[in-house]
């Protein structure tokens, strides 16, 4: 792969949005699903989220590919509700080590 025309930058306007958003293929080969993103609501406003990529073959997340919050022990909770959900055998373990 040909890397000398590399762009590394911010995205610069809201209206390139769509440009960042590029993962729709992504939806259609199962590696991005809707059951592995997550919300949470606050009196209807959005305070975190999270979304996980995985293996289009594979029936559960391999990786948390975004994460976005304006309250941590919200998203903190919000990651341990997936990580029950993606990860039941993980449950009880730490994080830590």
């Amino acid at each position: 792969m040909d890397h000398t025309d590399l762009t590394l930058r911010p995205i610069s306007e809201p209206d390139e949005l769509d440009l960042f958003c590029q993962l729709a293929d992504d939806l259609a080969a199962r590696r991005r699903r809707p059951e592995w993103r997550r919300v949470a609501l606050r009196g209807g406003e959005l305070v975190a989220r999270a979304a996980w990529w995985g293996r289009a073959e594979e029936s559960e997340p391999f990786v948390l590919d975004a994460f976005d919050l304006e309250d941590v022990p919200v998203g903190a909770r919000l990651l341990r509700t997936a990580r029950a959900k993606f990860c039941p055998r993980a449950e009880g373990r730490s994080t830590t080590g």
